[in-house]
């Protein structure tokens, strides 16, 4: 069957659904920061990456080399589609890579599993919904864990996604589970997310994690001693009701 090269107008005209495209990409981008054609072509409907070289061709949007064999780049903001995203933002928040030598290059492929997690979850229809991390007010503060993303199933719960591609240890994995306890049982009260999520696409790390996190398994607390290294102040263990709110996942990258 000959495909109608059209097709992927649905039914407005090539300027309409170019100025359509223009807003909805420039909107995403203002909420992550940055993206790859391939991640972004589903929020267009279209399969064919086409209009973003001509995008980048008009300017519209900037072509960040970040170095390595894939992605080759990513996409960010200019000030002229900055200016059409702060205008349609329900949030408005500093946009940071505009200066594209403020992308953080060790954590581009973080920051891309994450969009690509959600908005595979977002087209399947297990959420509804999402929040990025950047738009996220709560958490941050030293102890409380800030996740990667907040995803909002049509429950009424907000999830709180954590993707973790290499292992935490000692310290550091403890201070992980005690920032998701913190964020979960916050003193005040009124907790910010319902559960925790933690994906990764490591199968040793995700049976580190579960077993790590697991009730009473050990959970110490640090300080730093009067030579200025950390030691444990306080041996603790990780308490019952942590497994019933956090859960893990393993994924394959596409």
């Amino acid at each position: 069957m000959t495909k109608n090269p059209h097709d992927h107008l649905h039914g407005l005209s090539p300027r309409a659904r170019s100025k359509y495209n223009l807003n909805v990409i420039s909107e995403y981008l203002f909420r992550v920061g940055y993206s790859t054609p391939d991640l972004m072509k589903s929020l267009i409907g279209n399969q064919d990456t086409g209009w973003f070289a001509d995008a980048i061709k008009r300017k519209d949007f900037q072509k960040v080399s970040t170095g390595v064999y894939e992605p080759s780049f990513v996409m960010a903001l200019t000030e002229r589609t900055l200016r059409i995203a702060e205008y349609h933002a329900e949030q408005l928040t500093p946009y940071l890579e505009i200066d594209s030598g403020r992308i953080n290059q060790a954590t581009i492929r973080h920051n891309l599993l994450v969009q690509e997690l959600t908005l595979r979850a977002m087209k399947s229809g297990v959420i509804s919904g999402y929040v990025t991390e950047r738009e996220i007010t709560a958490g941050g503060e030293r102890g409380v864990k800030r996740p990667d993303a907040v995803w909002l199933p049509t429950t009424g719960d907000r999830i709180a996604v954590e993707v973790e591609l290499t292992a935490k240890w000692a310290r550091h994995f403890d201070e992980f589970v005690s920032g998701i306890l913190t964020a979960l049982d916050p003193p005040s009260g009124s907790p910010s997310y319902d559960r925790f999520c933690v994906i990764t696409e490591s199968p040793a790390i995700l049976n580190r994690y579960s077993e790590g996190m697991a009730p009473g398994q050990p959970l110490n607390t640090w300080k730093k001693d009067s030579s200025g290294l950390w030691k444990v102040a306080k041996p603790g263990a990780v308490p019952e009701w942590l497994s019933e709110r956090v859960s893990f996942r393993l994924f394959k990258s596409t």
